[in-house]
């Protein structure tokens, strides 16, 4: 029956979240070596979505194995966090995941976190804040047969499925698309606003090792393209 009332003051407006009906059970906690205890845990979130996990985990090392459920948490709340990186402002949307999440801490190798299952963001809706036009928004967007990990570092996906979408592509008067400028570039140099540092790495440094990415299909159903042309004279639309 507990209650959580969280405001992030760093961000602008702050980030406020709300978490209701705390409910945590632990049983056969131990400092042992090698010896598990079972948990469980769920709360309400903004009091329209909510979290669970059941599961066991152990202390000494540390590690965790749950059985995770998240249903409608809605993405509005968190966005001043990135709100500054996108040029679109997200006015709907709710996220829920299901599968199963393991963590493993053990003392001298990074912490290994892994999670198979599916994620799904379902009424989502977005619009351009530079024009104030509908830029995107879908009914479901489903991300099946997940695995994904950091040792090694992977993410397949088994299906991606978009439904019920509508986007609008537009081909602006200097011939760029509306889609490419969507992440926010950083201050440009000698912008006083941010500070800027670029760091040349040595010439034997080792490359970053890309993750691999695998999605085995991806559909999509019921879906709607506005495009406008405004570089064309006259300019030109199709739906």
């Amino acid at each position: 029956g507990g209650k959580v009332r969280f405001r992030d003051r760093t961000t602008d407006p702050p980030v406020e979240v709300a978490l209701d009906r705390l409910q945590l059970t632990a049983d056969n906690v131990t400092t042992e070596k090698d010896r598990k205890a079972k948990f469980s845990f769920s709360t309400a979130f903004q009091r329209t979505g909510s979290v669970s996990l059941d599961g066991d985990f152990s202390i000494e090392p540390p590690s965790l194995g749950a059985k995770v459920r998240v249903k409608a948490i809605p993405i509005s709340p968190v966005q001043p966090y990135f709100t500054d990186k996108v040029k679109i402002l997200v006015t709907g949307g709710a996220v829920g995941a299901e599968g199963d999440l393991s963590v493993d801490a053990t003392k001298g190798a990074p912490t290994n976190v892994g999670y198979k299952g599916k994620v799904s963001v379902n009424g989502f809706s977005s619009v351009d804040k530079d024009r104030g036009e509908e830029f995107l928004k879908f009914a479901t967007l489903l991300l099946g047969g997940v695995d994904a990990g950091n040792a090694p570092r992977k993410v397949f996906i088994g299906e991606i499925a978009l439904s019920d979408f509508f986007s609008r592509i537009i081909v602006n008067p200097d011939a760029t698309l509306n889609v490419q400028g969507i992440v926010a570039k950083g201050a440009a140099p000698g912008d006083n606003s941010a500070a800027t540092a670029v760091t040349v790495p040595p010439a034997d440094a080792e490359k970053p090792v890309p993750t691999p990415v695998r999605i085995e299909v991806v559909t999509l159903q019921g879906g709607t393209i506005l495009f406008s042309d405004r570089y064309v004279k006259p300019n030109y639309t199709a739906s």
